[in-house]
């Protein structure tokens, strides 16, 4: 099994998490459906005791970089507990990633338009892809044509009540959202 994308998405989730919240030195934990985990771990397991057994070597695959990490599940959600060490590390690890402070900031101010959100990305990489959308949930999607720039899908809602967004896996946008 290789869990380098699975070990890399909770590392992106943590950071995302640091960036909106604040950096605290606590473990964190990440949960995850079955689904969402097929998708990391790049497989089709449809029992989640099967998916129990797949992950018993995860936790010794990344202590070096994370330390301990407990996994639990109930039913087809599963809790990954990131230890404090594993946190630090994760905070270290980011400091030149400056992408989602830029982006946090460029939504916070009054009146964002999918103008100044797009110019964001383009300092990444011009290599993107803006749709825009015409579900109600979200306005618009916007994500790399090369997911080793940043694999995520940013869905952007703009309105009267300033910007947001929500960011998904490539698989779990195409399977969930779209």
């Amino acid at each position: 099994m290789d869990y380098g994308h699975l070990e890399k998405n909770i590392c992106d989730t943590i950071h995302e998490g640091q960036v909106k919240l604040g950096f605290v030195e606590e473990s964190i934990r990440i949960y995850y459906m079955l689904s969402s985990l097929n998708g990391l771990l790049g497989c089709e397991i449809e029992h989640p005791e099967q998916m129990e057994e797949a992950l018993k070597e995860f936790p010794a695959f990344c202590k070096e970089r994370l330390g301990e990490v407990q996994i639990s599940r109930q039913g087809v959600r599963f809790c990954f507990q990131v230890s404090r060490e594993g946190v630090c590390y994760i905070h270290a690890s980011y400091q030149e990633n400056t992408f989602l402070q830029e982006l946090i900031k460029v939504l916070q101010t009054p009146g964002c338009q999918i103008e100044e959100i797009k110019e964001t990305f383009e300092k990444k990489s011009k290599d993107m892809v803006c749709e825009k959308k015409t579900d109600e949930e979200f306005d618009y999607v916007i994500y790399y044509k090369d997911p080793s720039i940043d694999e995520f899908y940013y869905c952007f809602s703009i309105g009267e009540m300033g910007a947001y967004y929500h960011r998904f896996t490539e698989y779990d946008y195409k399977t969930v959202i779209n």
